[in-house]
């Protein structure tokens, strides 16, 4: 099973653990939803930055 962990980019470049184990995730109205595999939620402002799928990460930046 290909689960991934989500990092959050602020300006400056300080980056921090936004959720693991996402199995899914959802784009609207500027904001990511993120999904994890027991269906808990994580909702963040910002913009896709980079998906690594073999090292199963996503990176997001933060929309200020």
């Amino acid at each position: 099973m290909c689960l991934s962990s989500v990092y959050l980019t602020r300006a400056g470049g300080e980056t921090e653990l936004l959720c693991e184990y996402v199995s899914g995730a959802e784009l609207a109205d500027g904001h990511i939803t993120f999904r994890d595999i027991l269906g808990q939620e994580v909702r963040v402002a910002g913009a896709l930055k980079n998906i690594d799928l073999v090292k199963n990460t996503i990176t997001v930046e933060a929309r200020d």
